[in-house]
């Protein structure tokens, strides 16, 4: 395998590892689809398809940077409530 083509499956692999995070981490957090749509900047239907599947996060949009941070906050509440426990 080339390194382009190492370089395309780990942004797949990345992308999906995302995409499933986000949408594991909402449902945790009780978080309604409406307010994943705010939060990360994407249309309603983006965030049905994200759900079903049919969507990967895009490492080259705006969306890619709130994912990341939205999961970044959901660590953070996980680790003070275990603490916390």
């Amino acid at each position: 395998m080339n390194a382009s083509a190492r370089n395309l499956a780990t942004k797949l692999d990345s992308s999906s590892v995302l995409t499933k995070a986000v949408a594991r981490a909402a449902e945790r957090l009780d978080i309604s689809r409406a307010l994943l749509v705010k939060i990360l900047g994407v249309s309603p239907p983006t965030v049905t398809r994200l759900y079903n599947g049919d969507y990967k996060l895009d490492e080259r949009r705006k969306e890619w940077e709130f994912a990341l941070l939205f999961l970044r906050v959901f660590r953070s509440l996980d680790s003070i409530f275990l603490a916390a426990a």
